[in-house]
């Protein structure tokens, strides 16, 4: 017996490199743009750590009483309605984004699949279908929440800190199970069923309907395909991890050149202004490797991990073949190299 996550695993490769192969700027750009809400990949502030230095000891004979903590910081009135506002941009932001993700998702097969790296036009075409994958996720986050995180807030203030704790490693095993059991959900409904829903035209609950008789016909292979993909996910995070620490530590020498000679310029000028000139370099520069990193690093490995997810697909369940004409291509390339 042939297992068909393994098998496709050169083929995914050599349609990657048809797909991204001679070097083009613009079509590498585009799909950084699809890269970065696929894969999540966002940019990390580091923290600031502040150490206090030592003060000045009291030389006076008489200690007095120090002064209420009140006097000595004022701290400021806290607006309940700018607090209620914050928070509703922040989850209108990250409504968009998760929106524009899972619009994504569609456009990301698309062009893997035409090789016609036509963003804007992809991106209108699938508006309901990204709604449709986002309420469908949406649905499944509170679901779990409901299932899993309210019982557990719920089961801590209620009992003693003991009892949770032997409670907590008596459900351990059900909880792992269903984490897993959420990972593939989550996973198949990305790499699967969201190019059935392409392919026939389908909503997101129709679509796993569809796609829910080849599960069950097929699950050793599919289960195999989990595994796989679990690995891979871990060495391209792996990859992508020590991609952008190089870029990182590449881009760092032109910046570092250009701040120190900006700061030694300004700084004679005026203070506040170097300070404002190596804060819009910092900024530059974290910009400018996130950019460099995804379309350097993410592109090529989303590109990959999207075209194995589809020839497995096409593999194992033939009907729901996205890549069929792909196949049959880097096949004959493949023979004839």
């Amino acid at each position: 017996m042939t297992w068909s996550a393994i098998d496709e695993l050169r083929p995914a490769l050599e349609a990657t490199r048809g797909l991204l192969l001679p070097f083009d700027l613009r079509r590498w750009l585009s799909l950084a743009v699809i890269a970065f809400f696929v894969s999540g990949a966002s940019g990390g502030n580091p923290g600031v750590s502040t150490t206090a230095g030592d003060t000045p000891r009291d030389e006076s004979p008489v200690a007095e009483p120090p002064p209420p903590i009140a006097d000595l910081v004022a701290l400021p009135e806290i607006d309940l309605g700018w607090i209620v506002l914050a928070i509703g941009i922040a989850v209108a932001i990250g409504l968009v984004l998760l929106f524009l993700g899972a619009i994504m998702e569609f456009v990301f097969v698309r062009v893997v699949t035409d090789r016609d790296v036509r963003l804007r036009t992809h991106t209108r075409e699938q508006v309901s279908n990204g709604a449709s994958l986002l309420l469908f996720r949406i649905a499944l986050a509170l679901g779990i929440a409901i299932l899993i995180a309210v019982p557990a807030v719920v089961s801590f203030l209620l009992l003693s800190p003991l009892f949770f704790g032997l409670l907590a490693v008596l459900f351990a095993p059900i909880l792992i199970a269903v984490g897993i059991g959420i990972w593939l959900v989550h996973r198949f409904t990305a790499d699967f069923v969201v190019p059935v829903m392409l392919l026939e035209d389908r909503g997101v609950l129709e679509a796993w309907r569809a796609f829910w008789p080849a599960l069950q016909e097929g699950w050793k292979q599919y289960v195999v395909y989990a595994i796989v993909r679990l690995g891979l996910g871990v060495v391209a995070g792996f990859v992508a991890g020590i991609g952008f620490v190089a870029i990182g530590l590449v881009l760092a020498v032109p910046f570092g050149i250009v701040a120190v000679v900006l700061y030694l310029v300004f700084e004679t000028a005026l203070g506040l202004l170097s300070i404002a000139v190596l804060a819009v370099i910092a900024v530059l520069y974290a910009l400018s490797v996130l950019v460099a990193g995804v379309t350097l690093v993410q592109v090529p490995i989303q590109t990959y991990l999207r075209y194995y997810s589809l020839f497995v697909l096409g593999s194992i369940t033939p009907p729901f073949d996205a890549v069929r004409s792909l196949r049959s291509t880097e096949t004959d390339r493949t023979d004839a190299g």
